[in-house]
């Protein structure tokens, strides 16, 4: 790798501090260029760092840590960035489940089908899609962080003996209720997302919440 610096110049508003950095223009320049070995060495290492990972690729190569170490989100590409030369358009795919590290897996399946790009004067955007697989391994990754969750105290007694009394008859005045939320999914099916009914827990996966 080749990095060099031939010449630049620095404009400034202030006309006494132009007149400063013209008188000191080589001596900057020469400071520059004697870091440059240093900074070619750091990007240098960043590259032969990359290369070395792309060497050994694997589906969990890339795994990026955002809310939890255990549970990072897979960057991993599923498969070469495409470019169309037309439109000057790059496509990049991303894995984007949640690796579930604990239990070293994926939980749901990757997409079988390419989303369309929106139509409409999008020419210089960013479009960023997020497949159904994404959400249902986030549900897992909360679920062993999270759940199961616990609610037990009077106020909720109180407030469910008011719209069900015949729990305070049958149980007694001194009982005390306890709700437990847990999510419970066969496989990272369990949630679907379409334009029509939106999200359904349960449909193509055994799930209880």
């Amino acid at each position: 790798m080749i990095l060099d610096i031939g010449d630049f110049r620095i404009n400034l508003d202030n006309s006494f501090l132009q007149g400063f950095i013209n008188m000191f223009h080589g001596t900057i320049i020469n400071a520059v260029k004697a870091k440059l070995p240093q900074i070619k060495s750091m990007i240098q290492g960043e590259i032969d760092t990359l290369n070395t990972l792309i060497k050994s690729h694997t589906d969990t190569t890339f795994l990026l840590g955002l809310i939890d170490p255990l549970y990072p989100i897979n960057m991993t590409m599923t498969h070469s960035p495409i470019v169309d030369g037309a439109s000057n358009l790059i496509t990049l795919s991303f894995d984007g489940r949640i690796y579930d590290t604990p239990e070293k897996m994926n939980h749901g399946k990757l997409p079988t089908v390419t989303p369309k790009r929106l139509d409409g004067d999008f020419s210089n955007s960013q479009q960023i899609f997020v497949h159904q697989s994404t959400l249902s391994s986030l549900f897992f990754a909360l679920d062993e962080q999270f759940l199961p969750v616990e609610i037990n105290n009077a106020n909720l007694t109180k407030q469910l003996g008011g719209f069900f009394r015949e729990i305070g008859q049958y149980y007694g005045e001194k009982s005390t209720t306890t709700i437990k939320l847990s999510l419970l999914a066969d496989d990272g099916s369990f949630l679907s997302i379409n334009k029509t009914t939106g999200f359904e827990i349960g449909k193509n996966g055994n799930a209880t919440l």
